[in-house]
């Protein structure tokens, strides 16, 4: 049995349950709503709009707001400084007993606030804060209410806010924030926050995690309100932060971590900060160690005069170090004055950090020496003025694409260009970069000719200047062209597949841009001397006695070159343009194709086809047991796209020489074309055009063209036969396929039409008293075909009559041929073209029939 006070006891909470559960969320609050949001305009001293309210009983008696918006500061910003679309307040317990509401806890659900700057530098928060450090209320956690409102306990759930400078919003914000702010004790509010950063015009993921907390105090002034506050940035990756930064990733990889203490009060601010860079690479490059750099800085911040000061910041870098001295001031001017200074940072240490920049630098570079410079920035309204010199001590480098080491003399630079005027006289360096180069549009490091031994008679110098956008590098004197190669490798620059070796004395300037992945471009020219150039595909190199090479943005170009391959006593006189900076789907198009123009005293077909002809050169057995088995017995040629002219003075062709003979021809990665071919052969003319087709195996020629007043008895000398005499004319068409000479005559088709005038076969005679046979003229035609000559439709007109001429001819020179005239008797000659036999065919018997 219950007592009687037990009773009463649980009659009340009865009462009271039912109250909770069915007669509070019966009351319709909502006709108070203008009187929360005038309550609310009346504590932050904004005007706050409140859509509708609703009352919670559980876990803990609130008031469910929705629709919220607070108004800005009219003086500062037009838009809202706050919209959420659910606020939650709960009540403090207690307080319903003293019939006076207390939010114990203020809580917003995803809202949106706007932090604005004005043009005259006052944020739209600070007479919040004014209005709460002079409003009288008790601690957050205090456990009984007294006359004082107890602060509420605020935060944000997935807020996000966002910055305006003015009447402009910025594109950076913080996303995914989580907010708290209460008052800890008499005069000290405490908050934390922990959010992303992110831009609203990209979608950024890895931006990482901006967290701080810390505390304000009451004082009589805002000016005067002690802060200490502690902010952490991590798992930052450097491309979605510069993506964040400059709106797209500059393609640099590795993570971020930061971390500042802001201490004192805005009249002064004791800040302290720690950033470290890891893994730093650009994204296309794997390396087996890591680069990376930490830096720490302290200075001195006013708020309200708009003030930085005592500035200091060192990084230590591979033993060495970075410092940077400074002071800014932004109120009725902008005025700073600034100063860095690296000391001892080694070699090594820079050369990771661009291995890790630019690609194809090789991993084993090493690299001795130290670096050291100083540089000084005084900016006023903007307007800079600069000035800075540095040194590198002698550096030595070395790696397995250099033959031998590289050793760079010591040197010093100084900053040059627009804004550095005032400091010229101060310079101490001893000669300024050449007047040959382009001179830099914005402040640049300048630095003195450097001698570098580049395997001349005497050391090439090396000068030019760099910015923060830009680099322009000179290299003038002489060189070995294999070490030149050798440099190239050595900064990653793509160099040609050619074995080159000789000298070059000239000009070669490099320029480019540190921001992007673009490759330097390239303008000079040298003179070449005795270069020995060992070309793909080519069994023999290229021997260049002389050449000039000019190059640009456009073309790489070879003039007055002279040479000639070895094993092949042919002197050379040519001219090559190579287009640069053409795209692939361009490179068969004659605007992206090489041009030249070619001389020779003389070429030999036959050398030019074991120079050319893969089945023709040397090679050890392995070689062709490894394209055997690898399944490369087709060949095919460089890739190569080329169109120009050639002129012989003599081609000899299987002891046939061609004398005075051009051509245009035309070259591609499948094949070759000679076209408009003209010569003198065999005592006559020709002219003609030849096609070659590599694209299959063996390879298929195509020719057609027209022989005029061929005089036989200079093809007999070429067959050691006088067997006949005479004058030709022909006109053909054909095709062969094969690697050698026997292949092409066997695999050889075509067709041909021919007349041949005043001639004598001297091994042929028909009257049988020895006489050659003569005639006046012989024309017809001819097919060639698996080694078969078949002479048809030919006539053959002699001082005895006209013969009509058929039969075959082999290549072997074997004859069967018929010689038939109407009405007298024939003739048949066979045997070969040497010893021929001629034998008297019989008149065919004409019978006559009477019907």
């Amino acid at each position: 049995m219950l007592s009687r006070s037990q009773k009463r006891v649980v009659v009340g909470a009865a009462i009271l349950v039912v109250v909770v559960l069915f007669v509070l969320p019966a009351i319709n609050v909502n006709r108070y709503r203008m009187s929360v949001a005038r309550s609310l305009s009346n504590a932050l001293g904004r005007e706050v709009t409140v859509q509708s309210i609703e009352i919670q009983t559980f876990p803990q008696p609130g008031l469910a707001l929705k629709g919220v918006v607070v108004a800005d500061d009219p003086n500062i910003s037009a838009e809202p400084m706050l919209r959420a679309d659910e606020v939650l307040a709960t009540l403090h317990v207690s307080s319903l007993w003293r019939g006076r509401l207390e939010i114990s806890t203020l809580k917003l659900a995803y809202p949106s606030l706007n932090l604005v700057r004005s043009y005259d530098g006052r944020w739209n928060v600070e007479s919040l804060f004014e209005r709460a450090r002079q409003t009288p209320t008790a601690p957050t956690a205090q456990p009984r209410p007294e006359s004082r409102r107890r602060f509420p306990y605020i935060e944000t759930d997935g807020a996000r806010i966002n910055l305006k400078l003015g009447n402009e919003k910025k594109v950076f914000a913080l996303g995914e924030a989580d907010l708290g702010l209460w008052l800890a004790s008499e005069n000290e509010w405490r908050l934390r926050l922990e959010a992303r950063p992110i831009r609203t015009d990209a979608n950024l993921s890895d931006t990482g995690t901006l967290k701080m907390e810390g505390s304000l105090r009451r004082a009589e002034r805002l000016s005067q309100t002690p802060i200490s506050l502690k902010f952490w940035w991590e798992n930052a990756q450097l491309g979605q932060t510069t993506t964040l930064v400059y709106g797209r990733d500059r393609g640099w990889r590795g993570s971020i971590r930061a971390s500042a203490t802001v201490q004192g009060t805005p009249e002064s601010l004791k800040v302290n900060a720690d950033a470290r860079l890891e893994d730093f690479r650009r994204y296309d490059i794997t390396s087996e160690d890591s680069v990376g750099a930490r830096a720490r800085c302290e200075a001195e911040l006013s708020l309200t005069s708009h003030k930085i000061q005592n500035l200091y910041c060192q990084s230590p870098l591979g033993g060495g170090m970075l410092q940077a001295r400074g002071n800014y001031e932004w109120h009725t001017q902008k005025r700073g004055a600034f100063t860095f200074w690296a000391e001892n940072v080694p070699t090594q240490f820079v050369l990771n950090v661009v291995r890790h920049m630019k690609k194809n630098i090789p991993q084993d570079v090493s690299a001795s020496g130290m670096i050291s410079a100083s540089m000084a920035v005084d900016d006023l309204n903007g307007v800079r003025t600069w000035a800075g010199n540095g040194e590198m001590s002698s550096v030595k480098v070395q790696s397995t694409v250099l033959r031998e080491p590289l050793v760079i003399a010591a040197n010093r630079w100084r900053l040059i260009g627009p804004g550095t005027e005032h400091f010229l006289a101060a310079a101490k360096l001893k000669r300024a970069p050449q007047p040959s180069l382009p001179q830099p549009n914005a402040t640049a490091f300048g630095f003195e000719p450097v001698a570098i031994p580049m395997g001349g008679t005497s050391p090439a110098t090396v000068t030019g200047w760099f910015t923060r956008e830009r680099f322009v590098t000179e290299l003038k004197g002489e060189a070995e062209i294999e070490r030149l190669f050798q440099l190239a490798r050595l900064a990653g620059l793509p160099t040609s597949s050619t074995d080159l070796a000789g000298t070059a004395k000239g000009r070669l300037i490099l320029s480019g841009s540190w921001q992007g992945f673009a490759l330097p471009t390239y303008a000079g020219e040298a003179d070449l001397q005795r270069v020995t150039a060992k070309l793909n595909g080519v069994a023999s190199p290229l021997r260049l006695q002389t050449a000039h090479f000019t190059v640009d943005t456009n073309s790489l170009a070879l003039t007055k070159a002279v040479g000639s391959f070895a094993d092949i006593p042919s002197i050379l006189d040519f001219s090559v343009n190579w287009p640069r900076n053409c795209a692939a789907s361009d490179l068969a198009g004659d605007h992206c194709a090489a041009t030249f123009d070619i001389k020779a005293d003389q070429l030999n077909l036959d050398r030019i086809n074991s120079l050319l002809n893969p089945k023709a050169q040397k090679q050890p057995w392995y070689a062709a047991l490894a394209k055997s088995v690898m399944g490369q017995n087709r060949s095919t040629l460089p890739e190569i796209y080329a169109s120009g002219k050639i002129a012989v003075g003599k081609v000899v062709i299987k002891g046939v020489t061609a004398t005075r003979f051009s051509s245009a021809l035309s070259i591609t990665p499948t094949g070759f074309h000679l076209s408009n071919i003209s010569s003198e052969v065999l005592g006559g003319r020709y002219s003609g055009d030849v096609t070659a087709e590599f694209g299959s195996a063996p390879p298929v020629y195509e020719s057609k063209g027209k022989f005029s007043n061929v005089a036989f008895g200079s093809i007999s000398s070429v067959m050691n036969d006088t067997w006949a005499s005479g004058k030709a004319d022909a006109s053909y068409s054909g095709k062969a396929t094969g690697w050698n000479a026997e292949e092409l005559a066997s695999s050889a088709a075509g067709r041909a039409t021919f007349q041949w005038h005043e001639g004598e076969l001297k091994h042929i005679n028909l009257d049988g008293a020895g006489n050659p046979l003569r005639f006046k003229l012989f024309a017809g035609s001819m097919e060639l075909k698996s080694g078969i000559l078949t002479i048809s439709e030919s006539k053959l007109q002699t001082r005895t009559g006209i013969y009509q001429v058929s039969g075959t001819a082999s290549l072997g020179r074997a004859l069967e041929v018929k010689l038939a005239r109407d009405g007298a008797p024939g003739y048949s000659v066979s045997g070969t073209l040497e010893r021929p036999r001629v034998s008297r065919l019989k008149v065919p018997q004409t019978e006559a029939v009477l019907r």
